[in-house]
C-alpha cells in the first residue's frame, strides 16, 4: 500500500510510456485521471484494486488501446461499463 490518496495523476513531464504493469491496489484513490493514462500506452496490465474507485473513466479504451488484464475488484465500482465488452482484447 502506497497510501496514495484522490484521483491518480502523474506530472506532463513523465516518461513511461514503455510501461506495462501498474500496480495502484490498496490506496485510498478515488479515481483515475484520464490524461494521466495517456501517459502509458503500452500498458497490459493495471492492477487498480482495493481502492474506492466509483467508475472508470470513458477514455479508457482510447488511452490504453494495449490493455490486456484489469483487476479492479473491491473498489466502489456500481456496475461494469458497457465499454468493456467492446475493448478489443481485454
Amino acid at each position: 500500500m502506497n497510501d496514495l490518496d484522490k484521483t491518480f495523476w502523474l506530472p506532463n513531464e513523465s516518461n513511461l510510456g514503455q510501461l506495462e504493469i501498474l500496480d495502484l491496489g490498496a490506496n485510498h484513490l478515488t479515481g483515475l485521471d484520464p490524461q494521466t493514462l495517456t501517459k502509458f500506452p503500452s500498458l497490459k496490465h493495471l492492477l487498480i484494486e482495493r481502492n474506492m474507485i466509483e467508475s472508470l473513466p470513458n477514455e479508457l479504451p482510447e488511452t490504453l488501446q494495449s490493455l490486456e488484464v484489469l483487476w479492479a475488484s473491491h473498489n466502489r465500482i456500481k456496475e461494469i461499463p458497457h465499454f468493456l465488452t467492446a475493448m478489443k482484447v481485454l
